[in-house]
């Protein structure tokens, strides 16, 4: 027993020392056999000046010009193939992580380092299709952005599309005569069993460019429409870039479109400067024309009104080959049937539902609905609907346009577009004010913005516009007539060249007042007039006389807009409809108050009539008292 009590605390601290050095071997393992970081994965298309990338093209992903691009199952270089990389047996993509427990040495990338990816040794652009699930933490561009690198993420496995331009022609440098050059190697032939073309790969055709309208106004929309086709035999991922004299409007991403599916594209944009453009859509090519102002021959003296301006109403709707394909499109892959538009135009019809346009179409079946967001041109109508519901506009030229809401209903082999509470809406181009005689000298900016409730639409019905200074040029005796003007909103008129700041006269053809209800006119002046009008204390009138000379007015509501008002009113009822307008100003005279009547009481002075009466009154109060005591005091005796 004595000697057991003394060895066994020596074993116990040898099993101790032990026991720390297995610790330490362990932990000393651990550090030098570090769990690496896990790579991040890349895969996506490839595209070279528009086409799809041929095969064996070097792909890298550089950071600070080193290539850390790598396949995920270490065949070493990075490749394309079927027009793809980072895909197949032979090209899968990776970007190595950086080794945090080395210093001193680079293997790869961290978390958030740009990368940039090269095709062929030149730069690509990249566009983002999946983002990956392990970039938490990290800004990463959002899905369908167009960027020029991508963050690093550790274990993330990214999907994005490469466009690479074609690289650059090497110039062959001279070879002196005085050197004999060996012969050129004979080629080696390339085995009969790889084919190239039996490679799946998709292949963009685009079809359809169409620009609507043709010749537009200054800042006038302009719409462009093409149609992208996969007549390839895999799926097709890529993109196309609508140019506008070769500056890229809108950069279109298609992703996964199938085999023989086409899908439609519709941009809008709009130029000042009068003059041809070119529009570019791959290899299709279409342009427009922006109209100038017409030449201002030289005046001999100043005239009474502006030049005037004829705008005639067409109910026909030519509709373009281009326009029918990208319609015919659209409702083709919202309805999953196969159609056949064989309409070439429609025309506008009044009914009880309101105005109505019928396309046939071939396959059209009632009961069929037309759902999700649809926007096409077709002719001059441009239409907008989520699910059949949405809003639409006519163009019928010179500022003049017919703006609604708009139903789409399908009936046997035809598509009814129906406008709904339509309006008539006219913006002419404004004239020179200040080329305009009479009126007030600070008037040099007018124009008008005009919407009139529309219950018809007749083919071949026009409107005559002119503008004015001097109320005389189309109103016989104006003093009369705006006199009555301002005394219908309880004001007067003083003189008709100050307070009158222009009139325009919308002569009516082929339409009536009838055709037409409620009219909210706005009319634009100089901030000046207006200013100087407020500080007289006068109120700002818009006065409307109609063809039978029936006079209206009503307060408008004015809004400063930079150098210039704008003032609106609304003219309801009997009072709408299209004549004469007039904007000028009255001073309504502020209401007298009626004077308060004052009671005046009597004097407390010395006797008179009224005080007289008074103290007759009080002696006989005095005596009728006493009296009803008296026969209070008998009634009492007899009844003891």
């Amino acid at each position: 027993m004595f000697r057991i009590s003394h060895i066994l605390p020596g074993a116990m601290v040898l099993a101790g020392l032990a026991l720390l050095g297995m610790v330490a071997v362990v932990t000393s393992a651990d550090r030098v056999h570090a769990t690496p970081r896990p790579d991040h994965v890349f895969h996506g298309s490839v595209t070279v000046a528009g086409s799809a990338a041929a095969n064996d093209l070097v792909v890298e992903a550089r950071l600070g010009g080193v290539n850390y691009a790598d396949s995920v199952r270490g065949s070493g270089t990075a490749t394309t193939s079927g027009g793809e990389f980072g895909r197949g047996s032979a090209v899968d993509f990776k970007v190595n992580a950086d080794d945090s427990d080395t210093t001193g040495t680079k293997e790869g990338a961290t978390d958030g380092e740009a990368i940039t990816f090269f095709v062929n040794g030149q730069q690509a652009t990249i566009t983002v299709v999946e983002t990956g699930t392990a970039c938490a933490g990290i800004s990463v561009p959002d899905v369908g952005a167009i960027v020029s690198t991508f963050p690093f993420c550790s274990g993330s496995a990214s999907r994005l599309n490469l466009a690479a331009a074609a690289a650059p022609t090497p110039t062959p440098t001279p070879v002196p005569s005085s050197v004999v050059l060996p012969p050129a190697p004979t080629a080696t032939p390339t085995p009969s069993a790889v084919s190239v073309s039996t490679l799946p790969v998709g292949v963009l055709t685009l079809s359809g460019l169409s620009v609507s309208p043709a010749t537009a106004n200054p800042s006038e929309t302009v719409t462009i429409s093409f149609v992208a086709k996969n007549t390839g035999n895999a799926l097709l991922s890529t993109t196309v870039s609508v140019l506008v004299e070769g500056v890229s409007v809108v950069t279109f991403v298609i992703t996964d479109l199938n085999v023989g599916t086409s899908q439609p594209f519709t941009v809008t944009t709009s130029k000042v400067e009068p003059g041809t453009y070119l529009v570019q859509v791959g290899d299709l090519s279409a342009s427009f024309t922006v109209a100038g102002p017409s030449p201002t021959p030289t005046p001999t003296g100043l005239p009474t009104v502006s030049e005037k301006q004829t705008l005639t109403v067409t109910t026909t709707v030519e509709v373009t080959v281009g326009q029918r394909q990208v319609l015919d499109a659209a409702l083709e892959a919202g309805l999953g049937v196969a159609l056949d538009i064989t309409s070439t135009n429609m025309v506008v019809s009044t009914t009880d539902e309101g105005l109505v346009l019928t396309l046939a179409i071939e396959g059209l079946q009632a009961g069929q609905e037309v759902r999700g967001r649809l926007y096409v041109t077709l002719g001059n109508l441009t239409i907008e609907t989520v699910d059949g519901q949405g809003t639409a506009v006519l163009d019928l030229g010179g500022g003049l346009t017919v703006t609604a809401e708009v139903g789409l209903e399908i009936v046997d082999g035809q598509l009814k577009i129906v406008l709904l509470k339509p309006q008539l809406r006219l913006v002419p181009p404004p004239p020179d004010a200040t080329a305009l005689s009479g009126g007030n000298a600070t008037v040099t900016e007018i124009g008008v913005v005009l919407s009139v409730a529309l219950t018809n639409l007749p083919d071949g019905a026009s409107l005559e516009v002119a503008f004015a200074k001097d109320p005389a040029v189309f109103v016989d005796d104006p003093v009369t007539m705006f006199q009555l003007a301002a005394a219908s909103v309880g004001g007067v008129i003083g003189d008709l060249d100050e307070d009158l700041a222009f009139l325009i006269n919308i002569t009516k053809s082929g339409i009536t007042n009838d055709d037409l209800g409620d009219t909210t006119m706005t009319m634009e002046v100089s901030a000046a007039w207006r200013d100087a009008r407020i500080a007289q204390g006068k109120v700002i009138v818009i006065a409307k006389i109609d063809d039978a000379g029936n006079v209206f007015s009503e307060e408008a509501t004015c809004t400063v807009v930079n150098s210039s008002v704008s003032c609106s009113v609304k003219f309801t009822g009997a009072a709408g409809g299209l004549s004469v307008f007039a904007l000028m100003s009255v001073v309504v005279p502020t209401p007298t108050p009626t004077p308060t009547p004052t009671v005046v009481p009597p004097p407390t002075g010395g006797p008179t009539y009224f005080g007289a009466l008074a103290w007759i009154a009080v002696v006989l109060g005095v005596l009728l008292a006493g009296f009803g005591a008296l026969l209070l005091q008998v009634g009492r005796k007899r009844l003891v």
